[in-house]
């Protein structure tokens, strides 16, 4: 079983560290909670489904984040043929006004050997408000050429490390879960050249998941965060000379599970649209057996003689 869950979470931890999920990275202003999605398992939620996150981190730079995130089944939808869900994320800081994003995504994505770091190319819509009469603003998502053109391996050398960690118990402010830790390091590094100098500049991340089952939808209680940003630079010619990276930053987050449930209206999507796939087949099947019968055809004289 713990073969089964460790890659798709790995996916998670790839997406998260290329995108931004909940950052440990100060500030956020707004999250997309699509790669928080559970993918190592069939769909195993319903339209309403929702948990929310309390989610810290400050850096040593001074900076600090304080908000909730909150990620929401909010209805589904067949566009062009495919099965979707939507996703409905709000972000709220402590001290300024909420935001939104809802994206439509296909189920498909269930089906794909890496869901979580390939999850963006299965949102067929976002819309993140709404117009001057009520409108939603339906954007649909279509995938750039230059991923099609030119493919890129998932991962490349050792920039990623995932171990799984003793089960442990976890505290969160909706109870006691029995956790799967699992830890994710990962690491880019870049070389930028001026006209007399170059400077490498390195990022790292290390996030600890303790997954637990009876969370629905993200399947996550905890999650903690350390990022590092070292940077070292020498003139052109003497890189022999600098070889000691230096912290420029280093940041510590924590995003902690505070409520969960079903049944919760969505905020961005209108009511009549928050419906499930078998509701909207049903209420196709009773508006075609309402529709009056065509009236029968007299049959045609018979000719004498």
């Amino acid at each position: 079983m713990r073969r089964a869950w460790i890659p798709a979470v790995m996916m998670l931890a790839a997406l998260a560290f290329a995108s931004g999920s909940w950052s440990a990275a100060p500030t956020v202003q707004m999250i997309n909670g699509i790669g928080l999605i559970d993918y190592s398992r069939a769909p195993h939620f319903k339209v309403g489904d929702w948990v929310r996150y309390h989610v810290t981190s400050s850096s040593e730079m001074g900076a600090s984040d304080d908000y909730s995130v909150t990620v929401l089944i909010a209805g589904e939808e067949r566009f062009w043929g495919e099965n979707c869900f939507w996703v409905e994320t709000w972000t709220e800081a402590t001290d300024g006004p909420a935001r939104g994003v809802a994206s439509l995504m296909s189920y498909d994505v269930f089906s794909d050997s890496f869901p979580n770091i390939r999850s963006q190319y299965y949102m067929r819509k976002t819309v993140e408000g709404s117009g001057d009469n009520g409108e939603l603003q339906e954007e649909v998502v279509r995938r750039p050429g230059s991923t099609i053109r030119k493919r890129a391996w998932l991962y490349e050398g050792n920039d990623v490390a995932i171990d799984s960690l003793p089960g442990d118990t976890v505290s969160v402010p909706v109870g006691l879960f029995r956790c799967r830790p699992l830890r994710i390091q990962q690491g880019k590094g870049a070389t930028l050249d001026h006209r007399d100098s170059s400077t490498y500049t390195e990022v790292r991340e290390i996030r600890v998941s303790y997954l637990a089952s009876e969370v629905p939808v993200t399947g996550i209680a905890k999650e903690t965060i350390e990022k590092s940003i070292k940077r070292r630079s020498w003139a052109i010619g003497h890189s022999q000379d600098s070889q000691k990276l230096n912290t420029m930053d280093r940041s510590l987050g924590e995003a902690r599970l505070v409520a969960f449930g079903s049944g919760l209206a969505g905020r961005i999507l209108p009511p009549a649209r928050q419906t499930s796939l078998k509701q909207q087949d049903a209420a196709q099947a009773r508006a075609a057996s309402a529709k009056p019968a065509p009236p029968k055809k007299a049959p045609a004289a018979k000719p004498k003689g």
